[in-house]
């Protein structure tokens, strides 16, 4: 419902901007005004584009934000809050080759939780990881902000009824 009205919001702003822009500033008389070349549907895409590519950016940073937070209180424990792990126990995330090959079991595994083998860098690990009461809100927000942080870079992602959506 935020994003729906922050989108409404922008697109608001930027159409209001169009209108002036094409308008001019009432001192050009209305021949002027209409010689000139008014913006096209093709300038308005680009600009709604660009303001949908802004909001996804502002909205990366806030889910960055608000999924340290949930790190924080349900991951930071087993993980440690340099995403190191705990050796022989709970695997690293930070630089994980683990979370860039199998994504979608990751995203899964942190809802639904994981237990067996699972090999992160080159080593095994064989312990329980519970599962976590999150929204897809929530799952989305943690795993951009695993995904972007200790030297991990991931394009946002979105999790959908609990799964990695595609």
């Amino acid at each position: 419902m935020k994003k729906t009205f922050l989108n409404l919001m922008k697109l608001t702003f930027v159409g209001s901007l169009v209108m002036l822009y094409s308008c001019g500033s009432g001192t050009e008389n209305k021949e002027e005004a209409t010689s000139e070349e008014a913006v096209t549907t093709e300038e308005s895409a680009a600009v709604n584009e660009d303001a949908v590519q802004e909001e996804a950016e502002t909205t990366a940073e806030l889910d960055l934000t608000k999924g340290k937070e949930i790190y924080d209180l349900k991951c930071k424990v087993c993980h440690q809050e340099n995403g190191e792990g705990t050796p022989g126990a709970f695997p690293p995330l930070a630089k994980s080759d683990y979370l860039t090959n199998n994504l979608a079991e990751a995203v899964e595994g942190v809802i639904t939780g994981q237990n067996g083998e699972l090999t992160v860098n080159g080593t095994v690990y064989n312990s329980v990881m519970p599962p976590n009461v999150l929204t897809d809100e929530e799952a989305t927000a943690v795993m951009n902000y695993v995904l972007n942080s200790w030297g991990n870079s991931h394009d946002a992602i979105t999790v959908v009824d609990g799964k990695l959506a595609e």
